[in-house]
């Protein structure tokens, strides 16, 4: 997971409040922002999870503990805020888009690994063709 870096107080010195206040200010350029995330973004953190929170945490769409807790991590750490800059782009005339990566490939390189940061290769048009779904043809295009 990539975030910010903090810079000796640029990188957080109230961001998100000059963000929220920029309608005033207008120190914020009113260009379009690319927003996106990833399936599986904590998977490749919580490999080797036993299966304690199996009673605890239920959750659905996961086939095993090591999935549950990666959607888990995943939804909290990567798509709330991600949710939530987006809701405030909007909220001061930022122009956004957003998405999430999240296909189902029966050809992935490591079996069961998920997405993960499987969207590069389909952005930079690097993905494997041969044994290629034509899904996974379409996609990169």
């Amino acid at each position: 997971m990539f975030g910010p870096v903090p810079d000796s107080g640029r990188t957080f010195a109230a961001t998100r409040l000059d963000h929220l206040n920029s309608t005033d200010i207008s120190s914020i350029a009113r260009i379009l922002v690319l927003i996106g995330s990833n399936a599986d973004e904590a998977k490749p953190f919580i490999k080797g999870q036993n299966d304690t929170w199996n009673a605890l945490l239920p959750y659905t769409g996961a086939r095993t503990e090591n999935d549950r807790l990666s959607l888990i991590l995943t939804d909290h750490l990567v798509q709330s805020p991600i949710a939530a800059y987006s809701v405030e782009c909007t909220k001061v005339g930022i122009p956004r888009w957003r998405y999430v990566f999240n296909p189902g490939f029966p050809n992935e390189i490591f079996p069961d690994s998920g997405v993960i940061h499987g969207e590069v290769a389909f952005v930079f048009g690097t993905n494997k063709q041969e044994n290629a779904t034509e899904f996974e043809l379409k996609v990169s295009q």
